[in-house]
């Protein structure tokens, strides 16, 4: 039997006001600093630092805007190789975040080289901007963290006139995600319907490989795509449903550390009537926002490369 989860106590936020009260009255009238112990001083201290940690800049006071950065400093660096610029993200940094928050948020910084520029660029930081209350803003994904650090870099670059005309930044760059399609009308006493397996098919694609094969596996596709886009492949999670749709199978894409970049429930399914028609429609709904990546990314590149040469 599991045990029964113990109360939070509650906190004398009365008592801890008059003793600070009594504290400062005594450095008041002796000019002198308060009698603490080690512990008290410690504990004061402790707490000042607990309280500070919430006034860091949060995601929601950043407007992260609606490019996508990541892609965009890729699809450059990837025009200038050879020529010794290089982009590098640094480690995220979890800032622990005081209770009750569940979860730490994240800081990210990249560094940025530039050939004959001397000590590398890092962004953001007090020379190259992006700082807020002198400090990279948190955020609660990594992701987030990530695309603040590109976004700042890429700011920089277009101000210094290092990344095309100006007019370039104002492009909206958007994602593409493919969106499940709706599950047929559960008929009357019964259990849902698969929703109809989609069929993609794409003349001219722009890799020509088998990813454009439609007599290819589509699971196979995906593996192959996901290895030319820096995408680490999925894994397969599937279940059998219980409940109304008992008997039925759910699945759901689980690319690992790639997870990051794809909403939350992306790629689910339910209702399919078998574990390998299951896989089969995750795999096409992978499929689908692969291929829009893929396209996004050569038109991207084909504009860089326009401004640039």
């Amino acid at each position: 039997m599991a045990a029964s989860p113990i109360p939070a106590e509650r906190v004398d936020f009365q008592g801890l006001k008059s003793w600070i009260a009594a504290q400062e009255a005594f450095e008041a009238a002796t000019k002198q600093p308060a009698p603490l112990t080690p512990a008290q001083r410690q504990a004061v201290a402790d707490l000042t630092r607990l309280i500070k940690t919430k006034t860091m800049p949060l995601a929601q006071t950043v407007n992260l805007g609606d490019k996508d950065y990541i892609s965009i400093l890729q699809l450059w660096s990837a025009s200038k190789q050879g020529t010794g610029v290089t982009v590098a993200y640094n480690e995220p940094t979890a800032v622990p975040a005081p209770p009750p928050a569940p979860s730490p948020s994240w800081a990210q910084t990249l560094t940025l080289r530039l050939p004959g520029d001397g000590s590398p660029l890092v962004f953001p930081s007090q020379s190259t901007g992006g700082l807020i209350r002198n400090a990279a803003p948190c955020f609660p994904s990594k992701k987030n963290a990530k695309k603040y650090a590109a976004k700042v870099c890429f700011d920089w670059l277009v101000s210094q006139g290092r990344f095309g005309s100006s007019s370039s930044s104002s492009s909206s760059v958007s994602v593409s995600v493919s969106a499940s399609p709706a599950p047929p009308p559960i008929p009357d006493g019964g259990a849902p319907l698969a929703p109809p397996t989609p069929t993609l098919k794409r003349k001219g694609g722009v890799s020509g490989e088998d990813d454009d094969d439609d007599s290819v596996p589509v699971t196979q596709r995906v593996v192959g795509l996901c290895r030319k886009l820096g995408i680490q492949a999925p894994r397969y999670v599937l279940n059998i449903m219980t409940g109304a749709g008992a008997g039925l199978w759910r699945g759901e894409p689980d690319f690992g550390p790639d997870d990051f970049r794809f909403e939350s429930g992306f790629g689910r399914v339910e209702g399919a009537r078998s574990k390998a028609l299951a896989r089969e429609m995750v795999a096409e709904e992978v499929l689908a926002w692969l291929l829009g990546e893929e396209e996004k990314r050569e038109g991207m590149k084909r504009r860089v490369l326009a401004e640039n040469y």
